[in-house]
């Protein structure tokens, strides 16, 4: 009898092991919201995220979300928020992705798991119209030296991008930074450059996709067509999500190999074709 009873006992821990074990295996929740795929983004970002003139939101990744979630049978959902605050939003579990131009990194890795690469990106100076500190600049390296070269100067960039690791250093992103340069935050790229016109910077860094962008609407701007860094933007995904992360994954292979993303690009890029918005999340 209590040989019996052992042998049971032993089955039912073993059971509740197993359970335990696959309950935190499966630590998150996909969707986060049933019946709802929710995207955390951040407005403006080129051609990637923008908010068109009847408020609903357009772009590339917007697009790419919302055929994903077509697939799947969810209700897009899309919260338009500071860059800074998608990576918590995503880690907290209240958005199933953020898409923003982001950019993967060893250090990212660490917190977080990431879609395949679905575009290619860098980083570009915008200067004022008159600023000749970059003519005849046509090398990363080049362009570095006279950065290097400047004193008492402060350059912009979005809080939270590529940008500020470029110029402050970060030993994640591989950047050595500027130690005479003073790097200064701002919301958005716009903010920024509508200080380095006001005279308070002298100049902002910003991804290459949105800098074409940005200074075709702004006057008396223009970009160093100088390529800084070399990156890759991706998907990013709560760590241990590996359901939507293979999902995604083969969704994207899906529609490069059938020239569906290529449609999408040539929409904004080119013109081609009728742009799909959706609507912005209030919650």
């Amino acid at each position: 009898m209590k040989k019996t009873i052992g042998l049971l006992l032993g089955v039912l821990l073993t059971l509740v092991s197993a359970v335990s074990l696959a309950g935190c295996g499966s630590g998150v929740n996909y969707p986060t919201v049933k019946g709802k795929f929710t995207v955390a983004t951040n407005c403006p970002f080129g051609m990637y995220e923008y908010i068109g003139d009847d408020g609903k939101i357009y772009g590339i990744d917007i697009e790419v979300a919302g055929l994903f979630a077509k697939e799947e049978g969810l209700e897009l959902v899309v919260k338009n928020i500071e860059f800074d605050s998608i990576f918590s939003e995503v880690e907290a579990g209240k958005a199933d992705a953020g898409m923003a131009g982001i950019t993967v990194s060893e250090d990212r890795k660490k917190t977080f798991d990431f879609s395949d690469t679905y575009a290619k990106a860098s980083q570009k100076l915008i200067v004022l119209d008159g600023n000749a500190d970059f003519d005849g600049k046509t090398t990363a390296k080049a362009v570095e030296e006279a950065l290097k070269g400047l004193s008492g100067k402060k350059i912009g960039f979005q809080t939270g991008t590529t940008g500020q690791m470029y110029i402050n250093g970060d030993e994640g992103f591989g950047y050595d930074g500027f130690a005479n340069i003073e790097g200064k935050g701002y919301d958005t790229a716009v903010t920024a450059i509508h200080d380095m016109k006001a005279g308070n910077i002298y100049a902002v860094v910003v991804d290459e996709g949105p800098a074409s962008a940005l200074v075709a609407s702004i006057d008396g701007v223009k970009v160093i067509d100088v390529k800084l860094t070399d990156e890759d933007y991706a998907f990013l995904i709560k760590k241990g999500n590996a359901k939507l992360q293979e999902k995604f994954n083969a969704f994207l292979t899906k529609i490069k190999g059938d020239g569906t993303y290529a449609a999408i690009e040539a929409k904004y890029y080119e013109g081609k074709g009728e742009k799909t918005g959706y609507a912005v999340s209030t919650n």
